[in-house]
């Protein structure tokens, strides 16, 4: 028959099990909310990579237009 460790420990040892159980939440949560706010930031640089992609070509075909007139 197993015996369970949390069941061994002191309450000085759960309070501070629960805290420290609580402060890993809190960074995850921390961790969390950063890479979305990468990962939102990666998203915003990609677009706007596409968007200036857009507008050159669109240059290169006025000026080709242009050209041509």
């Amino acid at each position: 028959m197993e015996i369970d460790p949390i069941k061994q420990l002191s309450s000085d040892d759960m309070a501070l099990l629960l805290k420290a159980m609580e402060k890993l939440k809190d960074d995850l949560h921390e961790l969390s909310q950063a890479l979305d706010q990468v990962a939102f930031e990666m998203e915003e640089e990609e677009a706007q990579k596409f968007e200036q992609v857009v507008l050159d070509t669109i240059s290169k075909i006025k000026r080709q237009i242009q050209q041509f007139h």
